[in-house]
């Protein structure tokens, strides 16, 4: 059972996320699992996030059609892509440093989006089912978890913002 998902973060205002949009690459992407093209993002457990731009030519790492499903990127050319349950303990994220820290008292709005992969180039990596209360999370950085077991076992399910509902649609960004 695993829940393929797509992410992009974006804002109107001041946005404190570096590269929300992950249109900056150190090379473009040529197959899956290749997060760390991305300029200013990490995945916390070296888990096989998988970064899709439209300058790739394939169907692997392509946008819109690539390995996971069809959709056009909700902002600019490019989208990460991360399995949100596949068994008990296979989890995967995308982790990046604020270009200012958040300052106590200050309100802030927080947004991302997020959609679900399906009728890809490979079954394989189609939505078999799909995951509801995916979001995003703040941690210090010497906090990241450093397995997927860790985080459940050391960090309560407390995101600051998530989708609560069930997204069914493959269709449409959330």
């Amino acid at each position: 059972a695993f829940a393929p998902i797509a992410l992009c973060f974006s804002a109107t205002a001041q946005n404190l996320v570096p590269n929300g949009s992950f249109e900056e690459y150190v090379e473009c992407p040529s197959s899956f699992g290749q997060w760390y093209q991305v300029v200013g993002w990490g995945s916390p457990y070296f888990h096989s996030a998988d970064y899709y731009n439209s300058c790739s030519p394939n169907v692997v790492s392509g946008v819109p059609f690539n390995t996971s499903g069809y959709q056009y990127a909700d902002d600019g050319q490019a989208y990460v892509g991360i399995y949100t349950y596949e068994a008990p303990y296979y989890r995967e994220m995308m982790s990046t440093e604020l270009s200012e820290p958040l300052q106590i008292g200050v309100p802030v709005c927080l947004s991302f989006s997020m959609a679900i992969g399906c009728f890809g180039s490979w079954d394989g990596n189609s939505m078999r089912y799909s995951s509801n209360n995916v979001g995003l999370r703040f941690f210090h950085a010497d906090q990241l978890p450093g397995s997927w077991p860790e985080y459940e076992l050391v960090f309560p399910n407390a995101a600051a913002l998530y989708q609560a509902a069930v997204p069914i649609d493959t269709s449409i960004w959330y």
